[in-house]
């Protein structure tokens, strides 16, 4: 288990992998943040892409002893797999009763589970063909899908705000990381790929709005305790299990790459980067690069962070990668 803590904190970020479970503090500083609080553990095989948390009791459990702050804020978000929701687009009249257009219309695309879905939606912009009508985007998921998220953040004595899909919290962290584009990449079409245990997720920005969005899993094989053994500087440079994950990864990202430009025919993507756990083995955007011939970086939402705590940029800055997800949760403001 690896802490960093201080006496302040705001909004608390949790990312529950396959893996790993991680939270995070933010607290805006000036153009930046400053990280409050930061705080990961290994825990194999916590969640399951089709059916959630399998052990809400002993994620809950973690989740206390990660925190482990009685005196501080303790409102969450967390985000789901994109596995466990449905994404309708559709067109809502512009007027007061916005919310209850929503609820008939999500009712109306799974007329079966009506009384047991939950439904989020975002206005998307104002509908070109008709100026009394409204681009929104319906987020939909079944109460039962979502229950033993639910279950193990009450049981961690957090108080859960928002439930989130990962492509939306990446979409949201993205705006942290777009200024570590080149100057000449800014505004160009620019991929995220988020790779944490066997899930890859990604996405594509374009103008600073998110035109794709796909989530897979794939063959990996996960390295024992590879984050842990990071944050101490003791990972190993290469070796079979790394170059295997290594491999793994470029191909995923050629797959992934294909079926964008199968659905985004007329798009060509700028830029490339990679995040996640994963996307802290060395050399890895060398292989992404190679495969996918774009040019490829490494995200780094820590980047002009500071900590309030000596001698731990180094040791952030290192897993930083792993925590974009939750740099997107934590960032949230509603």
């Amino acid at each position: 288990m690896i802490q960093l803590r201080n006496n302040r904190s705001k909004y608390v970020g949790i990312d529950i992998q396959q893996q790993y479970i991680k939270l995070l503090v933010l607290a805006p500083q000036g153009d930046t943040y400053n990280i409050q609080k930061f705080a990961f553990t290994a825990f194999p095989e916590a969640v399951d892409t089709t059916s959630g948390i399998k052990k809400p009791d002993e994620v809950g459990a973690k989740l206390t002893e990660l925190y482990d702050d009685k005196s501080a804020t303790s409102d969450a978000a967390i985000a789901v797999f994109g596995s466990l929701v449905a994404v309708h687009e559709t067109t809502l009249y512009n007027d007061c009763e916005l919310e209850m257009q929503a609820w008939m219309e999500a009712q109306k695309f799974v007329p079966d589970l009506a009384g047991k879905i939950n439904l989020d939606f975002h206005i998307i912009g104002k509908n070109k063909a008709d100026a009394n009508k409204l681009d929104v985007l319906l987020v939909i998921c079944r109460k039962d899908m979502i229950q033993s998220y639910v279950d193990a953040i009450k049981l961690s004595g957090f108080n859960l705000k928002i439930i989130d899909v990962n492509y939306y919290a990446l979409e949201r962290a993205f705006s942290v990381l777009a200024k570590q584009l080149p100057e000449d990449k800014q505004n160009k079409i620019v991929g995220m790929l988020n790779l944490d245990g066997s899930i890859a997720t990604f996405i594509v920005i374009k103008d600073n709005e998110l035109i794709y969005s796909n989530e897979q899993t794939f063959n990996i094989k996960p390295i024992d305790n590879w984050l842990i053994d990071l944050s101490h500087g003791q990972q190993k440079a290469e070796g079979a299990d790394v170059n295997t994950a290594k491999a793994a990864i470029a191909e995923q990202a050629f797959h992934m790459l294909q079926f964008f430009y199968a659905a985004k025919q007329n798009c060509q993507l700028d830029y490339l980067m990679l995040s996640g756990e994963h996307a802290t083995l060395p050399d890895v955007k060398v292989d992404v690069q190679h495969r996918t011939n774009i040019e490829t970086m490494i995200a780094d939402p820590f980047l002009n962070m500071s900590c309030n705590k000596s001698n731990c940029e180094e040791m952030l800055h290192r897993i930083s990668p792993a925590f974009t997800i939750c740099c997107g949760l934590a960032t949230r403001r509603s």
